[in-house]
């Protein structure tokens, strides 16, 4: 950043890493805006990956870390529900305007010591809530992901989703079946692993999310029985896990079905099946010592043993 102002360029911290030091919170990315168009970032810096120039985002390489910098800028006409059709450059107030929730769309300057909110985020985060910048259904139409992150940033800061913003994600939740079932995954796994999976899992099912994604869980007997088990699971678990746990009420060939749209590795798609197709063996009071051997013997042993405890 202060390579960036020698060269008379505005550079700030920007987005969730602003939003954590707000809450005390370590950050997991620090990510730069700049009023430096993508050429001059490349000029300026030794080591970048162009990541993203034509939408603006430039990954600069330092000793310590890499470190996304991303040009002002707004955008429109969003025909997938993902891309931008149009990347204007901007200043830091227009830039705020294009992101997701008010929380994350803070800018912060080091040098200054200040917060520069054009978004009222501040004032939310006093709030505990979770609104998107501008109209809820345009911010989702621009995005259909943003609505699981929508419920992932609730659970994993304990806050409230915004009445319109949670009534946009109902009336738009049918779109989320347009995103890749990679990036579906990835949102639900910042969910379901979270030791808040409990809120999180009702989130998705009051916002109707989960019965699109996976409409076996339509049926409101089988997820209230998935989220108790949810919550009796250990802190901290890895996705196959809180999967198993959502779906221990679920037929394994009909549970393992639905979750092939995640588009899991071998390994993930095994691990789970695993735990489903082994539920209750664990409470066999006949099994053979030949027998337990054999399931201990797996490597996902000690996943199925952390579900079974929690029958």
């Amino acid at each position: 950043m202060k390579q960036l102002r020698s060269r008379g360029f505005e550079a700030l911290l920007a987005g969730g890493c602003v939003r954590d030091m707000l809450l005390g919170r370590d950050a997991k990315d620090y990510d730069v805006a700049t009023s430096a168009r993508p050429k001059e970032i490349i000029r300026l810096f030794r080591r970048t990956i162009k990541v993203g120039a034509k939408f603006g985002v430039i990954i600069v390489l330092t000793d310590a870390r890499q470190v996304e910098v991303a040009t002002f800028r707004t955008e429109a006409d969003y025909a997938d529900g993902r891309h931008p059709g149009t990347v204007v450059f901007s200043s830091a107030a227009e830039d705020a305007k294009r992101r997701d929730f008010t929380v994350n769309g803070m800018f912060y300057d080091p040098i200054e010591e200040k917060i520069i909110d054009f978004v009222r985020g501040r004032a939310d985060i006093e709030k505990r809530i979770i609104r998107t910048i501008g109209k809820a259904r345009q911010r989702f139409s621009e995005d259909y992901l943003r609505m699981l992150r929508a419920v992932r940033f609730s659970a994993q800061l304990g806050f409230e989703i915004e009445a319109k913003t949670a009534s946009a994600i109902r009336s738009n939740a049918a779109w989320i079946t347009n995103i890749s079932g990679e990036r579906i995954a990835m949102e639900l796994e910042g969910i379901l692993t979270n030791p808040n999976r409990v809120r999180g899992a009702g989130l998705l099912c009051k916002n109707t999310l989960a019965e699109i994604i996976f409409p076996l869980l339509a049926d409101k007997q089988l997820t209230d029985f998935g989220i108790s088990v949810l919550g009796h699971l250990p802190k901290m678990i890895d996705f196959p896990l809180a999967l198993a746990g959502l779906f221990s009420g679920a037929d394994c060939s009909a549970a393992v079905d639905e979750c092939k749209v995640l588009k899991l590795s071998r390994n993930r798609m095994r691990h789970f099946k695993f735990l489903l197709k082994n539920r209750g063996v664990l409470l066999d009071e006949d099994m053979s010592l030949a027998r337990l051997k054999t399931i201990a013997a797996e490597a996902y042993f000690g996943d199925l043993q952390k579900l079974q405890k929690t029958k």
